[in-house]
């Protein structure tokens, strides 16, 4: 079979051996703290039961102070205390009334809230800095910032990557988010905090995805389907699944953000030890060190390449490299024609779609009667089945068909839970 490409060339230095799992092997952590960086916050910005505090009442046990100080609502048919709102009288008379009259007057929290801190739930920049009632935007907007960031950190480490390489823009990437995810703990203010969410941000996205890109280059096309899920159905699901029990453990927002940023340091090992994309290295005219990768590559599976085999792939990645130089693709030949366009607008909608109803999934758990850390544990278990799916089905039945199925059972799922009454969940959860 004559050599055209760097497909041709990998069955002869072996296109899934020990190299190729050993890449593997590497790309685990890296899925792993994906989850780090992506749902790291939500463990920052946990909002306890909270209402509002009474320094008059400090004497009293808290369901005394909640009682005589807190109006109650009933919503999705349980009678729940009101957050924002306290009743307005003169509390160093209480020993005037036992109970609440609900035909009081009402009025907004002048002195603060306390926050229930049962059931695992620990201090956070919520309430540390009050991001409750009218400020309960300033947690999500810190979110939207850090998806901004992501946006912009796309799209300028992605050309970067073009410029200077995959391996350099995935150590860079991890240090940045390891920098700006330690950086968190010391936030203590909502600016500083958007800030440094916005910096993590900027690292989310090509962290993993330059380290995706070096494996499947140097993995067969038969076996890419396999190595394209499960390092994130396993490891990404171990981490959904781990970090939820981790922040409860330390119990410390600060503390959490700190040890679980940390470990994204250790990436500087990859220079030594994980090798550049292939493919750039030929589009960049680098073909001796494309030979020596693969020379390596062979070695590690136990390969013998005749010398003849890489001259043919040299002749032929050399002719292709003139070619690029003298007509450059670049990120505008996406829309150039009218297939390519199209593709392209498709490819958009779909990820923005997915991304919306997949984050806003993940952080509605949070409205459930149920302990955060079992719920967010159990939806990050799901993550498994359905990474795992697509490699039975995307050889089978095709790509097309697995995208679509996808996004018919989730969208049909969601539908469905919009019309199961919050009180029947209520009702569920009491019993």
């Amino acid at each position: 079979m004559a050599i055209s490409d760097f497909d041709d060339i990998l069955p002869h230095v072996g296109s899934f051996g020990p190299y190729q799992i050993r890449i593997l092997l590497l790309s685990l952590p890296v899925n792993y703290f994906l989850a780090v960086v992506y749902i790291g916050q939500l463990y920052q910005t946990l909002t306890p039961e909270h209402w509002c505090h009474v320094p008059e009442l400090s004497h009293l046990s808290m369901e005394q102070r909640r009682s005589l100080s807190i109006p109650t609502e009933l919503k999705a048919g349980a009678l729940t205390y009101n957050k924002c709102h306290m009743y307005d009288i003169n509390y160093t008379q209480t020993e005037l009334f036992t109970s609440a009259n609900t035909s009081w007057p009402t009025r907004t929290c002048p002195n603060g809230w306390e926050y229930d801190f049962s059931g695992g739930m620990y201090p956070t920049i919520v309430t540390e800095e009050d991001w409750v009632c009218d400020n309960d935007w300033r947690g999500n907007f810190a979110q939207a910032m850090f998806f901004l960031g992501a946006m912009l950190g796309s799209f300028l480490f992605g050309l970067l990557g073009d410029v200077i390489g995959r391996l350099p823009v995935l150590i860079y990437t991890n240090m940045l988010a390891c920098v700006a995810g330690i950086a968190t703990a010391y936030a203590y203010d909502f600016t500083s905090y958007v800030i440094c969410r916005f910096s993590v941000g900027l690292a989310y996205d090509v962290h993993w995805v330059m380290m995706y890109i070096i494996l499947l280059e140097y993995v067969g096309p038969e076996k890419r389907t396999m190595v394209a899920n499960v390092p994130l159905a396993v490891f990404l699901t171990f981490g959904a699944v781990t970090l939820p029990w981790i922040a409860c453990a330390i119990g410390n927002w600060r503390t959490y953000s700190i040890v679980t940023s940390a470990p994204l340091a250790l990436i500087v090992i990859a220079w030594w030890i994980v090798p550049e994309s292939a493919r750039w290295m030929v589009l960049r005219g680098k073909i001796e060190e494309t030979i020596e990768t693969l020379k390596h590559c062979a070695k590690v599976n136990g390969r013998n390449v005749s010398e003849n085999v890489y001259e043919e792939f040299k002749s032929a990645t050399t002719k292709a490299y003139q070619k690029e130089k003298e007509n450059p693709a670049n990120w505008l030949d996406l829309f150039r024609t009218p297939k390519m366009r199209n593709r392209m607008i498709l490819m958009t909608i779909a990820w923005s779609v997915i991304t919306v109803v997949y984050d806003g999934h993940l952080r509605s758990l949070s409205i459930l009667s149920y302990n955060v850390f079992v719920t967010n544990s159990i939806a990050g278990a799901l993550e498994l089945p359905a990474d795992l799916m697509p490699i039975l089905t995307m050889d089978s039945v095709g790509r097309r068909w697995t995208l679509s199925g996808g996004l018919i059972l989730s969208g049909t799922a969601a539908i469905a839970t919009g019309l199961v009454p919050m009180g029947f969940i209520m009702h569920f959860y009491l019993v």
